[in-house]
């Protein structure tokens, strides 16, 4: 069974940007339910602190790819002889 992907910037398939939508949605959706439900509310630093970790998760992986795809041959400098 393949994951679910989307198309990042580049037109790559992406499945770690699939769960980052996934997760703020769902990080939304925890914030919008108190409205609705008895459930306890979110605060704004917590909502802040698990959108911080989502886009840093992505963009550490963002990077990274593009370090990769920059050099020769994709490999790191130390290993080229």
């Amino acid at each position: 069974m393949r994951a679910p992907t989307l198309r990042d910037s580049r037109g790559n398939k992406s499945v770690s940007l699939f769960l980052v939508v996934c997760g703020f949605l769902v990080m939304v959706a925890r914030v919008i339910a108190p409205f609705f439900t008895d459930a306890p509310h979110v605060s704004v630093v917590d909502f802040g602190i698990g959108v911080t970790g989502l886009i840093a998760a992505f963009q550490a992986r963002e990077y990274k790819q593009k370090e990769i795809e920059a050099r020769p041959n994709g490999y790191p400098e130390s290993d080229q002889v």
